[in-house]
């Protein structure tokens, strides 16, 4: 049974509803021409296509008027100004502030039906209606005023929507991350009241830097997509969103809202550094549920080169064979001592998203590359051997369990950009002090000498080998030099992943571990931290290595 509860009710004709002069959104303004040209603005044209589109306003909101003072049968807009405005000018664009405004207008006005007549509320007065409307505008309240959804209820609202359309797919792959570590009991509820997920979607809004941690994207229902093993994954998302935590109302956490595109991929490099040796690769990326249990790989072994783990199998001769977690390295890569860590050997190319992927426009996730993707090299180099459309299959039944993972130090977090394994066996004074005086300097509160140290050690080793053969060869600049170095590696059939060290080096100036972005911090520019600093070391590492050993170990004196 349906009643009509209130006679305040009405539908009044749109042409008899006119604008506030004394709306909070403009300064007192006496005639509605100049109201209209305050309202007027791309927001309100959008707000007009809307209307149009629809064919009505939303039936949730209702205009808000009082009788007009001046002329009987018409009323005053109190709530509702824009919707008001909006179809004004949609029933006469010649009251635009201007003409292309006025030709938007009749676009929108010739293309749908325009509502006619408005569903309203009829105050008797301002007085009446100022406590509405202050509950309307005012901010929540405490839970008085309109609580709008924040931005994990709006990513769910989204999630039910076909993601690849959806603008807020980067919150709805930071929600999903959340609602993963949830599920396994990796964050506890109080911890993910403290994440923010517009902080976490900022660093997770391309391609390039989901690729990085192991995602694949969101598979069609929305659940996470893993590219490597997912106990590996688990831990650096953890690890990521508790980053994003501060540990004192008074300090910015690290994972933070004003991270830049720079920022948000070295820290990401950091956290999946040395994580994924190419035996954690999955055979095909997986999907993955909220509460799917997963369990720790086999106990890694110490590689005897760059401090990296690679993990033991049941035969030690076994040339490409895959088990539970992806597969081995096969005898080509054991034959390769620089390649020392899976996410090593591509940090160079992936730190090219800097340049590629500056803003934060969210990016819908295939996890095929398109080759029309500015970031599908990325894509490619990371996951190794991709398909065209590699099929996602279902990890609920395929790892169950839980066990723990030995704890392993976090080499970003290490306070000397150079170790002691890192061995000079050139006679070159120049190059051995500076060996000296980087294991003697800590890079907290020396972050200016350990950038000036890393800079000139790395220079003197790209020195030393093009000159290894002929000590009076000449080059221009510190880009020239690279140039040089990366060609001779080329041609004498160096390392892939020293190749790409040097080249990126070479052709970009501007990437994290270029001579010339070193150089910034001693000139007076941005001073790398300690993470970003022994991201920069660990990227050259396999390229210095192998430099290192092209070089005579009895030389003569070099300039």
């Amino acid at each position: 049974m349906i009643k009509k509860v209130s006679t305040e009710y009405f539908k009044i004709s749109a042409k008899n509803i006119h604008l506030d002069s004394d709306n909070p959104r403009h300064d007192y303004k006496s005639r509605e021409s100049e109201i209209i040209r305050a309202l007027c603005n791309d927001k309100l044209v959008a707000l007009a296509k809307d209307i149009a589109e629809m064919e009505s306003l939303s039936p949730l909101e209702i205009i808000g008027v009082v009788p007009s003072e001046d002329t009987k049968g018409h009323y005053i807009a109190l709530e509702g100004n824009r919707r008001t405005c909006a179809l004004l000018l949609l029933a006469d664009p010649g009251r635009a502030p201007d003409t292309a405004f006025k030709e938007r207008f009749e676009r929108i006005a010739k293309s749908r039906n325009v509502p006619k007549e408005l569903n309203t509320y009829i105050f008797s007065d301002r007085k009446a209606a100022q406590p509405w409307l202050d509950r309307r505008h005012m901010g929540t309240q405490d839970g008085v005023g309109t609580d709008g959804w924040d931005a994990e209820a709006k990513a769910r609202r989204a999630s039910k929507d076909n993601a690849e359309k959806s603008t807020a797919h980067a919150n709805i792959l930071a929600l999903a991350v959340v609602d993963r570590l949830i599920g396994i009991g990796r964050i506890d509820d109080q911890q993910k009241k403290q994440i923010k997920i517009t902080t976490l979607a900022r660093y997770l809004n391309s391609k390039s830097r989901q690729t990085i941690i192991g995602i694949g994207g969101l598979s069609n229902n929305n659940h996470l997509i893993y590219t490597h093993n997912p106990y590996i994954i688990d831990g650096i998302l953890e690890k990521f969103s508790l980053d994003s935590i501060p540990t004192s109302k008074n300090e910015r956490a690290i994972v933070h809202s004003r991270a830049d595109a720079r920022e948000c991929l070295n820290y990401l490099l950091d956290i999946a550094r040395n994580k994924f040796p190419p035996e954690t690769k999955l055979s095909q990326p997986i999907e993955i549920l909220s509460n799917t249990p997963t369990s720790a790989p086999p106990n890694p072994k110490p590689s005897s080169i760059g401090g990296s783990s690679n993990y033991s199998t049941s035969n030690s001769n076994n040339t490409g064979a895959t088990n539970s977690f992806g597969p081995q390295l096969n005898q080509e890569e054991q034959k390769n001592p620089y390649n020392t860590d899976y996410a090593q050997q591509h940090a160079t190319a992936l730190s090219t998203a800097l340049m590629s992927n500056g803003s934060d426009e969210t990016t819908v996730i295939d996890p095929a590359p398109s080759t029309e993707n500015e970031d599908s090299d990325l894509f490619n180099a990371f996951t190794a051997d991709p398909e065209s459309q590699p099929t996602v299959s279902s990890a609920n039944e395929t790892y169950g369990g839980t066990s723990s993972v030995r704890s392993v130090k976090d080499r970003s977090e290490r306070n000397k950009v150079l170790e002691s394994r890192f061995l000079v066996k050139i006679d070159d004074k120049i190059l051995i002090k500076l060996r000296k005086e980087m294991l003697i300097t800590e890079t907290d509160e020396h972050e200016f000498a350990a950038n000036y140290l890393l800079r000139a050690f790395v220079e003197r080793i790209l020195v030393l080998y093009y000159r290894r053969t002929n000590s009076t060869r000449k080059y221009g600049n510190d880009l020239e030099l690279v140039q040089r170095c990366a060609q001779d590696s080329k041609a004498a059939e160096a390392p892939r992943n020293v190749q790409d060290i040097l080249n990126q080096a070479s052709t970009n100036s501007h990437v994290a571990h270029s001579l010339y972005t070193l150089g910034t911090g001693i000139h007076g520019g941005t001073i790398p931290n300690k993470r970003q600093l022994n991201g920069v070391f660990d990227t050259w590492e396999p390229a210095l290595r192998y430099m290192l050993d092209a070089i005579p170990v009895s030389t003569s004196p070099i300039p």
